[in-house]
């Protein structure tokens, strides 16, 4: 696997960095105008290289560097998911903790704002983060997972994409008395995508609620009159 990230990465300009006997990936954006540092966290079964492939194109266009870590058995240590990381008690946040501190030693990426998007398991460790992770998360974007209760140090902007066809992991929850989820995730209740937009109406102290054609014709749910932006598509 690392044999064919290092061949993957030097066509694509990204360096392949070991840390701690563990490896991630970095890549600056062409123009080495850099206006955010964003951590990138694969799925159970991907790989760092295919969370870069994603971003890549738009990091360029907004000056974006990406880091991306490598998980052990493609897989990371969240509370809920998932595989060998998760049965060996891994400290991923911690890792990642300490490899944007590494990365943050080039002057291209010092005191940068940091964001981190996760994919399935990534999206579950991308919520732990903003509970135990030391360093100042500007905001997260959990996609196809995330954990379903988290208490982040300070306010943070969460944007969620799920699918609704999402098989793996549901979005009306993961539960043993719903449809379940793969990877033996579960939680004690059935929290569904409107279960969780209900709640940030109610933490952004909203007074009600609004439907709207969204972009590409979505149907959205918005907040009214809230603290901060609560919008459900």
């Amino acid at each position: 696997l690392l044999i064919a990230l290092s061949r993957a990465t030097a066509k694509t300009g990204v360096d392949e960095v070991e840390l701690e006997g563990r490896i991630y990936l970095k890549r600056l954006p062409k123009s080495n105008k850099v206006t955010a540092c964003v951590v990138l966290v694969h799925c159970f079964g991907c790989d760092a290289y295919m969370e870069i492939s994603k971003f890549a194109r738009q990091a360029d266009i907004f000056g974006f560097a990406l880091l991306a870590p490598q998980g052990i058995g493609n897989s990371f240590n969240a509370p809920s998911c998932c595989g060998p990381a998760r049965a060996s008690q891994l400290d991923d946040t911690g890792f990642i903790d300490r490899l944007v501190a590494h990365a943050q030693k080039s002057p291209f990426l010092a005191r940068l704002p940091l964001f981190a998007s996760g994919f399935s398991n990534g999206g579950f460790l991308v919520t732990h983060l903003t509970t135990v992770s030391t360093l100042p998360w500007r905001g997260i974007s959990p996609t196809a997972g995330h954990e379903y209760e988290f208490s982040p140090h300070r306010p943070i902007p969460v944007y969620i994409h799920h699918c609704g066809a999402d098989q793996q992991v549901n979005i009306q929850g993961c539960c043993s008395s719903g449809p379940g989820c793969c990877c033996g995730i579960s939680s004690p209740a059935c929290i569904s995508m409107e279960d969780i937009f209900l709640r940030w109406l109610k933490i952004n102290k909203c007074s009600g609620s609004y439907t709207a054609r969204g972009a590409a014709g979505a149907h959205c749910s918005i907040g009214i009159g809230c603290a901060a932006n609560a919008t459900f598509c």
